[in-house]
């Protein structure tokens, strides 16, 4: 039978190979932005962001997270998410939000371009509150490339 000692030493030996894998990726991401955009389709197709749960509902009003679901997966994760949702959800988002003070989308029946709305919008506040005074930060995985 494994102590307690024999198990502990496994998991962290485990635990480091892990976090070795994860410092191979990062270099391969960050000497070719090729090699980035690899990365970033693969960490998305893999489902990886699911196991952190990114798109769990925000609050009671069952509001998706988008800054943490944009910086996380990046626009093609936000994207993807906003897919699921029906036209009467996305515009529930846009006001939650305040994404659209000028009710422009209010009449807006096409899925796709209230997703392109939210995205922009997102990434627009997601650089807002991230970017240092006068340099606007990447959204997303664009910090990879």
């Amino acid at each position: 039978m494994e102590s307690v000692e024999q198990s502990d030493q496994r998991s962290g030996q485990r635990s480091g190979q892990i976090t070795n894998l994860f410092r191979h990726v990062l270099q391969t991401a960050k000497s070719d932005p090729a090699e980035a955009r690899h990365v970033r389709d693969a960490v998305l197709a893999s489902g990886l962001l699911e196991v952190f749960d990114l798109a769990r509902v925000a609050d009671e009003t069952e509001t998706i997270d988008l800054l943490d679901l944009l910086e996380a997966g990046g626009e093609d994760a936000l994207r993807a998410r906003m897919a699921q949702l029906s036209v009467a959800e996305l515009h529930q988002i846009i006001q939650i939000h305040h994404y659209d003070s000028r009710r422009e989308t209010s009449r807006w029946r096409s899925q796709r371009k209230l997703i392109e709305h939210i995205l922009a919008s997102a990434t627009d506040e997601l650089n807002r509150e991230n970017g240092p005074i006068g340099e606007p930060a990447l959204a997303g995985t664009a910090w990879l490339l």
